[in-house]
């Protein structure tokens, strides 16, 4: 993942295989990260951030989503850059049905960039 900053503007690039770069004005990372789990809160997905253990030869994971005990449950490793955790973010975020909710036109052309993602399904109700 790249990141170039240009003025006030910060580009994005590289999420996942595309490398569209998008032009978000006046956000820095922070913000970005910050109206992203916002909008994963809406969406009903708790984050935490934890260390997570790997080895030094193998591929990094920034964290991933999962669904726990009937729950969305979204782990970013904390020692992730954060334009890694952004990714790691919007990656899940792609889950959902963005289509339906308001997202501010910058981040959205941000999610759009990532390709969608087969939602998850709630585990069967045995009980009915």
């Amino acid at each position: 993942m790249s990141c170039l900053f240009q003025g006030s503007a910060k580009i994005l690039s590289d999420f996942g295989e595309h490398c569209a770069k998008i032009e978000i004005r006046e956000m820095d990372e922070n913000k970005i990260f910050d109206e992203l789990q916002g909008l994963a809160e809406r969406f009903g997905i708790k984050i935490r951030c934890e260390p997570i253990k790997q080895e030094e030869d193998l591929i990094r994971i920034a964290g991933g989503l999962c669904l726990l005990r009937g729950e969305y449950l979204l782990i970013i490793d904390s020692k992730a850059t954060m334009r890694d955790r952004i990714r790691t973010l919007a990656e899940a975020l792609r889950h959902f049905d963005l289509a339906q909710t308001y997202i501010q036109p910058a981040l959205r052309e941000l999610l759009e960039q990532i390709p969608e993602k087969k939602p998850f399904s709630h585990p069967v109700d045995k009980t009915r």
